[in-house]
């Protein structure tokens, strides 16, 4: 069924057992070349979250920029350090028995993925900047990895059966924006949205799944917006009444068709 329509009947308690919704988060471009085609061979409806600040500029988005800086390159610098607000962190090959090991890199990748996660997009850029300039990666974007443009978000929308909505500004981690920005992030990427598609946009997806106890009373944001309902990470199934301003989704890791039947089964089915 239409995300929509679950979180109808969640908000009063009467949404059927094993009932199903699909939904894409952050807004990819195959979303429109691989999902779409098949969602309508099928005839299954499915909601896709947008951000609205990268539908107007070709870029990827930064978790996929850091992982082709740092995990794509054949050759990796022997030592670097990367200057992060207030912290360095530094990448020394000599210094690790294992040398120059995909696990290696890995490493760097998370310290400085949890680093630069909860900066501004100004901050940020600047980071993902310095981090080109020393490994020495050209700068742009993978065409195949990268967020719909905004014709393409029209199209994807087009038919009726995919239903478009927001997913902030510019993917910021909400709990560390002072509340003017964070309103800004969730009621200024519904108009722009709004306005590309000449209609309402009713949902919203928190970026990271974030709704913890630093974001007090988000969902009174959220709703204030004018926004329907919301939906979070929290990897559980609907039972019985449910806030719609807190509707939680089992995430699908890249997973085989065997190992997606099982869990499917066993754990979301349950």
């Amino acid at each position: 069924m239409s995300l929509s329509r679950m979180a109808e009947l969640a908000m009063n308690g009467a949404l059927p057992r094993r009932s199903i919704a699909i939904t894409f988060d952050d807004g990819y471009v195959d979303n429109l070349h691989h999902a779409k085609p098949i969602l309508e061979a099928h005839g299954v409806p499915a909601a896709v979250f947008v951000t609205a600040a990268l539908m107007r500029r070709e870029t990827e988005f930064w978790w996929d920029e850091l992982q082709r800086i740092v995990l794509l390159p054949n050759t990796f610098p022997d030592a670097l350090s990367l200057e992060i607000g207030s912290k360095t962190i530094h990448w020394n090959v000599q210094a690790d028995r294992a040398g120059q090991s995909f696990r290696d890199r890995l490493s760097f990748h998370d310290a400085v993925w949890r680093s630069i996660q909860p900066l501004s997009h100004q901050d940020r850029r600047a980071s993902l900047d310095r981090l080109h300039d020393l490994v020495g990666t050209p700068r742009g974007s993978r065409t195949d990895v990268r967020p719909l443009e905004a014709g393409e978000i029209v199209e994807l929308a087009q038919g009726g059966l995919i239903e478009i909505g927001s997913h902030t500004i510019s993917h910021s981690s909400l709990c560390d924006l002072r509340l003017t920005d964070l309103r800004e992030e969730i009621v200024g990427a519904k108009t722009g949205i709004e306005e590309l598609l000449g209609q309402s946009v009713a949902g919203f997806s928190y970026p990271f799944g974030e709704t913890g106890s630093a974001l007090n009373n988000i969902d009174k944001i959220v709703r204030e917006a004018g926004f329907d309902w919301a939906c979070t990470s929290g990897a559980r199934a609907i039972r019985g009444q449910c806030n719609p301003y807190f509707l939680p989704r089992f995430a699908i890791p890249n997973w085989s068709g065997a190992s997606f039947t099982y869990h499917f089964v066993s754990r979301m089915l349950d």
